[in-house]
């Protein structure tokens, strides 16, 4: 909550950074012609043009950190709210434990499961 609330000073080179994370991880999709295709083909079925990639590309580095930290003050209290949201996280086993108390630390009790399979997803 402290990283969304008015006054909280966000470091410039972990935003700078952030961004580059996201760009490189929409890059990684697209490395060979058979990557290019795949994605050509789940942009087709998401009904998004084959150049969102790039126009993603384009509208993160454009993003300034007021609009970032504006953007998460309108929406980041819903996840901890849960009347508001509805919350799955998908994380390495070793994460589990810091995940759960960090959300319990916010009021938002999180319910484990050790695999999809074992999950509520599953229920019949």
């Amino acid at each position: 909550r402290e990283h969304v609330s008015e006054g909280f000073q966000l470091s410039h080179e972990l935003f700078e950074s952030a961004k580059s994370s996201l760009v490189f991880g929409l890059i990684e999709k697209e490395q060979s012609i058979s990557d290019l295709v795949n994605q050509a083909a789940l942009s087709s079925f998401r009904g998004v043009p084959v150049s969102y990639t790039k126009t993603m590309i384009d509208r993160i580095w454009k993003v300034t950190e007021e609009e970032m930290m504006a953007s998460g003050r309108k929406h980041m209290p819903a996840l901890f709210n849960p009347a508001k949201s509805r919350a799955a996280i998908v994380c390495h086993s070793a994460k589990v434990n810091e995940i759960v108390q960090s959300f319990k630390n916010f009021g938002r009790n999180m319910v484990t499961y050790d695999s999809a399979e074992d999950s509520f997803l599953n229920e019949a």
